[in-house]
């Protein structure tokens, strides 16, 4: 027989319902009589075997959040209960930073599984008020934060793609990057009117709007002469490269993140010795979406005299900062306090954190941390002739 007390997050879950829906939910989860089985019902049938590595289960600590409790919410959705922006919003509450994936015995990632609960709802016309603000601003600027801030063409043959978190936040973090490819011989391209990679569209379910800027955003991509184009943001380049081929469209040029090319060029970089201590964070984007799980560690023990340290969630099983999945876009919040709970551990080892992705540095510093994207701790490091 069931624990009531342990199902009673499904009646705040449903509570919008009609009573007649509610019982019969109910009912049918507790007996298990589901018609027709599938990823999401198995997901949440799942007694929360991959809860402890999930950063909204850890830190949020609700049922109706954690991933099998968003996947419970997501079928109710589909079948018994109202949708209504009360309703919907555990599914919304995710990092998509796939740890649950790691763990889970069918490798069920569980922002792939909402996603199509998502995209039904969302042309439907249900949504959360966040969610659409940012799918309008990327349809009317291609630029998450609304009108993007204004920058300079620059000529090359290497198009340097900075992302919206670059653009809007870390300025500097272009420059940087731009004087370290040219240290290593790269003639450096960048284009003022960029547009976004239409990533958040695409996690928050505004399939049709998604599908609109991917398309024109690669139309922008094929039209220039480039040998290849390396992106500082690694969930930019695991769209182009990956979300992008699930649609059928095409980039005509090869997509490398930074930390990629720079591995590429490494022979050609000679660094200054340290006796500086770090802690590596490997981004969810780079280590698992892109499979580079060993990337900043192999790059960084290149730097003579360099103590480096991992945390206990490293590598693929490394732990999200937080800002993944568009979550602080929707939930500055609990993203805040997610960073925090990241930045804890990883301070347990040392000060000073190197990471290569805009976004998880734009977290951790947040929540109060000292970071370093890898392009600037290498620019910083790099030993000169001049």
């Amino acid at each position: 027989m069931c624990d009531m007390g342990k199902m009673s997050w499904i009646l705040e879950a449903i509570k919008k319902a009609k009573f007649k829906m509610k019982i019969e939910a109910i009912i049918r989860i507790i007996a298990g009589k589901i018609a027709k089985p599938s990823d999401i019902i198995k997901c949440a049938l799942c007694p929360n075997m991959c809860v402890f590595a999930c950063p909204v289960g850890v830190v949020d600590g609700k049922e109706t959040t954690s991933p099998a409790g968003k996947a419970k919410v997501a079928f109710l959705l589909e079948k018994y209960i109202e949708a209504t922006p009360e309703t919907i919003e555990p599914i919304y509450i995710c990092c998509a930073c796939n740890a649950c994936q790691v763990w889970c015995p069918f490798e069920f990632s569980v922002a792939e599984i909402l996603l199509p609960i998502k995209q039904r709802l969302y042309e439907e016309g249900i949504y959360l008020k966040k969610v659409k603000e940012i799918v309008d601003n990327l349809e009317k600027y291609h630029f998450v934060f609304g009108e993007p801030p204004k920058r300079q063409d620059k000529e090359g043959e290497v198009l340097l793609f900075r992302g919206c978190v670059v653009s809007q936040y870390y300025s500097q973090l272009e420059e940087t990057a731009m004087n370290l490819l040219e240290t290593i011989g790269l003639k450096i391209k960048v284009i003022s009117d960029e547009k976004c990679c239409g990533y958040p569209a695409y996690i928050f379910g505004a399939n049709s709007s998604f599908k609109r800027i991917a398309k024109e955003t690669a139309r922008q991509l094929n039209e220039l002469d480039v040998k290849y184009i390396v992106m500082l943001c690694p969930t930019c380049a695991y769209t182009l490269r990956n979300i992008y081929a699930k649609y059928g469209i095409k980039i005509k040029h090869n997509i490398y993140h930074i930390s990629e090319v720079i591995k590429m060029h490494l022979n050609k970089i000679n660094f200054n010795e340290t006796n500086m201590e770090i802690v590596i964070h490997d981004p969810c984007a780079l280590a698992r979406h892109l499979g580079n799980s060993d990337i900043l560690y192999e790059l960084l023990s290149k730097i003579p005299g360099l103590k480096i340290k991992k945390p206990m969630r490293s590598g693929k099983e490394t732990f999200c900062c937080g800002f993944g999945g568009g979550l602080a876009l929707i939930n500055y919040g609990l993203a805040i306090k997610i960073a925090k709970e990241r930045l804890k551990e990883l301070l347990e080892e040392a000060k000073t954190i190197i990471t290569a992705c805009p976004a998880c540095k734009r977290a951790l510093e947040s929540a109060g941390g000292t970071v370093y994207d890898i392009t600037e701790f290498f620019h910083m490091l790099i030993k000169r002739t001049d």
